[in-house]
């Protein structure tokens, strides 16, 4: 059996019938034999255990000094409130490792996360229609101030606490996972007449801070760091170009149509008959293979917090969106500096991407 070079063919889809903010299904095919449960389950435990998100950590109530207590007025206990509060999910959009939410409503009813101060820019509330306590009519107010963090997967109100906080400052448990659920399937797909390759069939939910492209984008990521360990005496230049081509969705146009034969003669006759073919393969292979790129999220870049956060709060998620903005429009957004422009330029250089020229 003929080797087939896979990774030319290979593709990820995604369903686009069934796409949401918070759900994907993607479809990535062909692998060899035996590479989908091995890619699957990785993917699955990566996305799972290392995807950062934000959380609440710790909360402050007027006149309450522990957990097992009681507000006047309000139906539930406090610790009804704490569970109620780990249930509200939250994005920071800051660099800084803390933001302080408030809350503060008198004789409301129902208390959602609707209700939660909006006066921090740098936190957004996901799901605002999360129910945190229930006020009695007459006069009862509830006043509170939540410290919200950034972490990985789940923890404790042990794990949370911080020296130094307020008397009255109660730790909560706390799950930053912006992943939801991720299952995988493998199938069996056809290249050529061979009909023993796989595909992999990914579906990934999350809770709405984070797109499942982004989230997918982020974890391959993480993998191909982690194996970089294992390339052990490094790659020639040239090989650590085609590789770097491969990963970004770059090809080699030098290796592009190359001829294989046996004598000098044979070469040049075909390359000579066959030169504007070959080169119309090539120039059509190039333009493919940019598209795709232009549609990758911004996070295969691997641009730093500050840079990544911005653009993300300005919804600039794929690779084609910013490269239509200029150095001066990037310049403009808020906490955008001179530094963080110079750090995409290079990401964008790395792929023979640039910014859209200033117009003077």
């Amino acid at each position: 059996m003929k080797k087939i070079d896979l990774a030319a063919l290979r593709r990820i889809t995604i369903d686009e019938k069934t796409r949401t903010d918070s759900y994907a299904r993607f479809i990535v095919e062909p692998f060899d034999k035996g590479y989908g449960h091995t890619i699957g389950n990785a993917i699955r435990r990566v996305l799972l255990s290392s995807i950062e998100g934000a959380a609440i950590t710790s909360v402050r109530i007027k006149g309450v000094m522990h957990e097992y207590a009681t507000i006047p007025g309000v139906k539930e206990d406090v610790m009804g409130i704490i569970l109620n509060l780990k249930k509200v999910r939250v994005k920071m959009f800051s660099s800084e490792p803390h933001e302080v939410l408030k809350l503060d409503v008198k004789s409301k009813g129902e208390v959602t996360a609707a209700d939660i101060a909006s006066g921090n820019p740098n936190v957004e509330i996901i799901n605002p229609k999360q129910h945190i306590a229930t006020l009695n009519p007459g006069g009862t107010s509830l006043s509170m101030e939540m410290e919200v963090s950034r972490g990985y997967g789940y923890a404790t109100a042990e794990e949370n606490k911080k020296h130094g906080r307020p008397a009255g400052t109660i730790f909560i448990d706390s799950l930053f996972s912006p992943i939801v659920k991720v299952n995988y399937e493998v199938e069996n797909t056809r290249v050529e007449q061979f009909t023993d390759f796989e595909k992999i069939i990914l579906d990934i939910w999350t809770d709405g801070t984070i797109q499942p492209v982004d989230a997918l984008a982020y974890s391959a990521k993480l993998l191909r760091e982690t194996l970089s360990v294992f390339v052990i005496g490094g790659e020639s230049k040239e090989e650590s170009k085609d590789i770097a081509a491969s990963s970004s969705g770059d090809i080699d146009v030098s290796s592009v149509g190359a001829v294989s034969s046996g004598g000098e003669g044979d070469v040049a006759g075909k390359k000579s008959a066959g030169a504007d073919e070959t080169d119309d393969a090539s120039a059509s292979l190039i333009e493919e293979k940019r598209k795709e790129l232009l549609e990758q999220p911004v996070e295969i870049l691997g641009l730093s917090k500050r840079p990544a956060n911005c653009l993300e709060k300005h919804n600039i998620r794929k690779i084609k969106d910013l490269i239509k903005l200029s150095e001066d429009a990037l310049l403009n957004y808020e906490n955008m500096g001179k530094s963080s422009v110079a750090e995409i330029k290079k990401k964008l250089a790395e792929l023979d991407l640039a910014l859209r020229a200033t117009s003077r």
